[in-house]
C-alpha cells in the first residue's frame, strides 16, 4: 500500500506533474463526508467504500517523516527514505499555491482530486524527524450561473449609469503604434459599460463584442506619435489606464500593434496560478509574483463570481487577463 500526491497539469487535466510518494505511512486516515465522519486504520483499509449518496469533504492524517538518523530503518512503516525538509517544502508549496493534486492510496478506493487545506510540520526528536498534520479537501469545479445565456452576445445600445461597478483587465498604461489596435475587457453585470477617452483625437474606442458579462472594447490609435489620453469607465474620476501613440518599428515578421514592458496571460478553464507560473517562468514557486502583480484584479473577479476572496489565487476564472511581471 502506498500514498501518492501528484500535480495535475494540462487541458484536460492529467496527473502529469511532480509525484510525491509518501515515504512513511500514517497509522490512521480520517475521512469526513457529508453523511458522517469515519476513521480507518491505513494498514487495514482494504475494500472499505463510502456509502452511496455521500460526498467527500476532507481527508486528514498525522504522520512522521524520518530524519537522517533513520535512513536505514526501512520496513512496513517507511517504504523509502526521503529528506523530510524537502517533502515538507513541497507540500507547503502546494498549500500556498493552491495546486490541484490527485490523491491515490493504492489498494483502496481513495482516488480524488484535492487541494492541501492545511499542513502543519514540526521538528521532533533527536533524529531530525518531522511530525506533521495534513488535511486535504476535495477539489470541485466552481459553478458559475449565467442568466439569460441566449442573449449573452447581444450588444444593447444604452450604457449603464455613472458609478456602476465594473472590473477592467487593463490597469497599466498601454502604448499603441500608429494605426494599431488594443482590446480591453470590461466585466460589468449591470449592462453595457461606458468607456471613453478623456482627450479626443488620440484613440477611437468602440465596442467590438460581448460574451456574457465580458465586454470587449477596441482602442484604435488615431493621434500623432507622443500623444496620450486617459481611458475612463462608467464616469470614473480617474483614468483606469492611459493609451499613448508610439512610432511604428520595422520588424521583418510584422510590426507589433501594442508594445508593453509587461507580458499578459489570459486564464483558461483549468489553469491554476501554480501552472501559470510554470508555463511563464518554468518555476511554479513564482506564483506569488503573479498573484501580487494582479491581486486587485484577481480578488475583484473572485468577488464578482460569488467568492468572498480568491484565497491567494486559488480561484481563477476563465477570461481574466493577468499581467506577467
Amino acid at each position: 500500500m502506498d500514498i501518492y500526491l501528484t500535480e495535475l497539469r494540462g487541458e484536460p487535466e492529467k496527473p502529469d506533474g511532480y509525484e510525491l510518494r509518501f515515504p512513511t505511512l500514517p497509522q490512521e486516515v480520517s475521512i469526513s463526508t457529508t453523511a458522517t465522519f469515519q476513521s480507518y486504520n491505513i494498514i487495514n483499509l482494504g475494500n472499505t467504500v463510502l456509502p452511496d449518496g455521500t460526498d467527500l469533504k476532507s481527508i486528514t492524517w498525522d504522520g512522521t517523516l524520518y530524519g537522517t538518523g533513520r535512513e536505514e530503518c526501512l520496513g512496513t512503516a517507511m517504504r523509502e527514505w526521503q529528506d523530510p525538509e524537502d517533502v515538507s517544502k513541497r507540500i507547503q508549496g502546494w498549500e500556498e499555491s493552491h495546486q490541484k493534486l490527485r490523491l491515490n492510496i493504492t489498494e483502496t478506493w481513495i482516488n480524488y482530486d484535492v487541494y492541501v487545506k492545511s499542513f502543519k510540520p514540526q521538528l521532533t526528536g533527536g533524529f531530525g524527524d518531522i511530525s506533521y498534520s495534513l488535511e486535504l479537501t476535495e477539489a470541485r469545479l466552481p459553478q458559475i450561473l449565467v442568466s439569460n445565456p441566449k442573449a449573452s452576445t447581444t450588444i444593447p445600445p444604452q450604457v449603464v449609469a455613472n458609478d456602476t461597478k465594473f472590473i477592467c483587465d487593463t490597469t497599466m498604461d498601454v502604448s499603441i503604434t500608429q494605426g494599431g489596435k488594443y482590446t480591453a475587457m470590461v466585466y460589468c453585470t449591470a449592462g453595457r459599460p461606458n468607456v471613453v477617452a478623456g482627450t479626443g483625437g488620440v484613440v477611437d474606442i468602440t465596442l467590438k463584442s460581448r460574451k456574457n458579462d465580458n465586454w470587449y472594447f477596441q482602442c484604435t490609435a488615431k493621434g500623432t506619435v507622443g500623444k496620450m489620453t486617459g481611458v475612463y469607465i462608467n464616469g470614473s474620476k480617474q483614468p483606469i489606464f492611459h493609451c499613448s501613440i508610439a512610432a511604428k518599428s520595422i520588424n521583418f515578421r510584422g510590426s507589433a500593434a501594442v508594445t508593453s514592458s509587461k507580458k499578459t496571460y489570459t486564464v483558461a478553464g483549468s489553469d491554476t496560478i501554480w501552472y501559470i507560473a510554470v508555463k511563464m517562468y518554468q518555476d511554479g514557486n513564482q506564483w506569488a509574483k503573479i498573484y501580487n502583480a494582479n491581486k486587485t484584479l484577481i480578488e475583484a473577479v473572485a468577488r464578482a463570481h460569488g467568492k468572498s476572496a480568491s484565497e491567494r489565487g486559488r480561484y481563477l476564472f476563465p477570461g481574466t487577463k493577468l499581467i506577467i511581471p
